[in-house]
């Protein structure tokens, strides 16, 4: 989160139904090249100085 990145890939409309029957669309993207042009802003420190394994934000509604 907080990054920018360069995706390179081809975009498609994802079309479901939900719980309650509602069709449902979204756009996704079939990646073929992911770039990370810039890292996050930093964040202030708080206990202790931080590691390079800190730095990194891990989101798990991510699909990729």
């Amino acid at each position: 989160k907080g990054a920018k990145v360069a995706v390179v890939g081809e975009p498609y409309l994802h079309e479901w139904t939900d719980r309650d029957g509602n069709v449902r669309r979204s756009i996704r993207v079939d990646v073929r090249e992911l770039d990370i042009l810039a890292a996050a802003a930093p964040v202030e420190e708080q206990d202790g100085p931080r590691t390079q394994s800190q730095d990194v934000l891990y989101d798990d509604d991510c699909p990729f």
